[in-house]
C-alpha cells in the first residue's frame, strides 16, 4: 500500500492514473462494437479492482466526485445522449443501488478489513502510521504554501523552484516535519495551490481559464443532439477531467509527465470534437505550406520532450542501481552508478534526493573524505535543507575538524527537524568540542525525556561535566569531544 515501485513512485499516483483510465473504459461499453464492449468490461472491472486495492483515499473521493458528475451529465443532456427517460431513470436507479450498497458494506464491514478501514479513515480522522498526523501533513503543508504564496502572490516563484522554496519555510514554529509520514516533503499535495506558488496569480487564472476552456468544449458536446458518439466521449472525458482535479487537490498528479499527457490529451479531444460539430469539414483544395510548418514546429518540442524523457529514465535507473549499491554496501558501485546518472538536465531527483548526496555517500564509506565532502556541499546547493544532506555534510565537517561549519549544519537540522534526536546529539557533540558546553546542555535538555536514550544521557551527563568544569578557573575551558552520529537515507 506505502510504495508502487516504478516512475509512478507512490500508490496515490498510480491510483490518480487509473482514475484517468477507468471512465474511458466505461465509454468502450457503450459506443464500441461487441467484441470491443466484452474487452472494455473487463478492463473496467479490473480498473475498478485496482483503484480498491491500491488503497488511495485520495482516488477514493476522486472518483466518487467523477461519477457523481458523470451522472448528473447523463441526467441533465439525456435527451442529445440519446438516451430515454425511462433509461436513464434506470441508469440513475443502479447507480444509487450501487452506491448504497458500497455504503452499507463500508458502515458494517469489519474495521480490521484494510479496504473497509481505509475508507473510514476519510470521515474518522484516524493516521495509519502511530504518532503521525492523520492527512499525513496536507494542511500544514498547504499552510506553509500559502505563506509562500502570500509572499509572491502574483508572479510565483518560478517553475521547478517550489521544491526548494518550500523549505524555507520549513522552520516555522508550526512546521514540525516529525509529525509527516515521511521527512521531507517537497511537494504542497494540491496542483492548485503548486500552480499559484511557482507561476503566481496569473498561471493559475491560465490554468483555470484551460479547464474552462475544456468544461465549455465538453458542454458543447453533450448539448448538441448532432453528437452522436461524441457524446459520451465528452461524458467520459468529463469524469477522468473532474477525478483527476479533485484527486489533486489531495495529491500533486500533475507533477508526472504521463498524467500531464493524458489530461492534454483528453482536453484535445473535446476541442476538435467541440469544434467539429461547430464548422462543417473544410472543401478539400490544393495544397498549402501552413500545415507542414506547423508539423514542424510541433516537431521540435517532441524531439526535445523523446530526448528529456530518455535521460530521466536512464537517470531513474542508475539512481536505483546506486540505491541498492548502497543498501549492499557495495561503494565503489555506488559512486559509479551515481556518476553515470549524473545529467544536466533538470530532472526531480535533484531536488529530492541528489544524485552527488548518492555519489557523496559512497566516497564516505569508501575513506575518500575530500572528495565526499565536496559532493555533499553540491548536494546542499541543489537541495539546501535536506535532512540527510545536512546532517551527514555536517558529519564530515566533524570529522575533518571544520567545526564551525559542522555546528552550523547541525543547528539547520535541529530548525527543520525537531524531533530528530540524532541531530541533536550531533550539534551537542561539536558544541562541546568548541568550547560551548553551557548551548550543548540546553540542545540536550530539549529532548523530551521518553525520547532520551542511554547515548542521549550519557551525551548528556558529559556536556554537563563539561560545563561544570568550564566553570572552574583551575580546569580548562576546553570542552569534552563527541562523536557525530552518522543517518542514512
Amino acid at each position: 500500500m506505502q510504495t508502487v515501485t516504478g516512475l509512478q513512485s507512490n500508490c496515490n499516483l498510480y491510483a490518480g492514473f487509473l482514475n484517468l483510465l477507468l471512465p474511458w473504459c466505461l465509454c468502450g461499453v457503450v459506443v464500441l462494437g461487441r467484441a470491443g464492449r466484452v474487452a472494455s468490461a473487463i478492463t473496467a472491472l479490473a480498473t475498478g479492482a485496482m483503484l480498491v486495492l491500491v488503497q488511495s483515499r485520495a482516488a477514493y473521493v476522486g472518483l466518487a466526485a467523477g461519477l457523481v458528475v458523470g451522472l448528473a451529465a447523463v441526467w441533465r443532456w439525456h435527451g442529445p445522449l440519446g438516451l430515454s427517460r425511462r433509461v436513464r431513470n434506470r441508469l440513475l436507479a443502479g447507480c444509487c443501488g450501487a452506491v448504497l450498497t458500497v455504503v452499507g458494506f463500508v458502515a458494517t464491514g469489519d474495521a480490521a478489513t484494510p479496504v473497509w478501514g481505509r475508507v473510514r479513515s476519510i470521515f474518522s480522522g484516524e493516521s495509519a502510521l502511530p504518532g503521525r498526523l492523520a492527512d499525513g501533513g496536507r494542511t500544514r503543508m498547504w499552510r506553509l504554501t500559502g505563506r509562500l504564496i502570500a509572499d509572491q502572490p502574483l508572479l510565483g516563484v518560478g517553475a521547478g523552484n517550489f521544491m526548494i522554496r518550500i523549505q524555507e519555510y520549513y522552520g516555522a514554529a508550526d512546521a514540525d516535519l516529525g509529525e509527516l509520514h515521511t521527512d521531507n516533503w517537497i511537494q504542497p499535495h494540491n496542483d492548485f495551490l503548486w500552480v499559484w506558488a511557482e507561476k503566481g496569480i496569473v498561471g493559475l487564472a491560465v490554468f483555470l481559464g484551460i479547464v474552462w476552456c475544456g468544461w465549455r468544449s465538453i458542454r458543447a458536446i453533450v448539448a448538441s443532439p448532432e453528437a452522436g458518439v461524441a457524446g459520451p466521449m465528452a461524458v467520459a472525458a468529463l469524469m477522468a477531467l473532474v477525478a483527476n482535479f479533485v484527486g489533486s487537490c489531495f495529491d500533486f498528479p500533475l507533477e508526472r509527465v504521463s498524467h500531464q499527457v493524458c489530461v492534454a490529451a483528453q482536453f484535445a479531444a473535446v476541442t476538435v470534437l467541440a469544434r467539429g460539430l461547430r464548422s462543417p469539414p473544410p472543401a478539400a483544395s490544393g495544397t498549402t505550406l501552413w500545415p507542414r510548418i506547423a508539423a514542424l514546429v510541433a516537431l521540435v518540442p517532441l524531439v526535445v520532450g523523446l530526448v528529456y524523457t530518455t535521460a530521466g529514465i536512464r537517470q531513474e535507473r542508475f539512481m536505483i542501481l546506486a540505491r541498492r549499491a548502497l543498501r549492499d554496501h557495495d561503494w565503489q558501485a555506488a559512486v559509479d552508478h551515481a556518476r553515470r546518472a549524473a545529467t544536466p538536465w533538470r530532472t526531480l531527483d535533484p531536488l529530492a534526493t541528489p544524485i552527488s548526496f548518492l555519489e557523496g555517500m559512497g566516497l564516505l564509506r569508501l575513506g575518500r573524505n575530500e572528495e565526499a565532502t565536496r559532493c555533499l556541499e553540491r548536494a546542499r546547493r541543489e537541495n539546501p535543507n535536506r535532512f540527510y544532506v545536512v546532517n551527514n555534510l555536517g558529519i564530515l565537517y566533524a570529522m575533518t575538524g571544520r567545526h564551525d561549519e559542522a555546528a552550523a549544519c547541525f543547528r539547520l537540522a535541529v530548525d527543520r527537524y525537531p524531533d530528530r534526536v540524532d541531530c541533536r546529539v550531533n550539534l551537542a557533540s561539536c558544541l562541546l568540542t568548541l568550547g560551548r558546553g553551557a548551548e550543548a546542555v540546553a540542545i540536550l535538555e530539549g529532548i523530551p525525556e521518553p525520547n532520551r536514550t542511554p547515548t542521549v544521557r550519557a551525551a548528556l551527563a558529559q556536556a554537563r561535566a563539561a560545563q561544570a568544569a568550564s566553570r572552574t578557573p583551575s580546569r580548562s575551558t576546553g570542552g569534552a569531544t563527541g562523536s557525530a552520529q552518522p543517518s542514512k537515507e
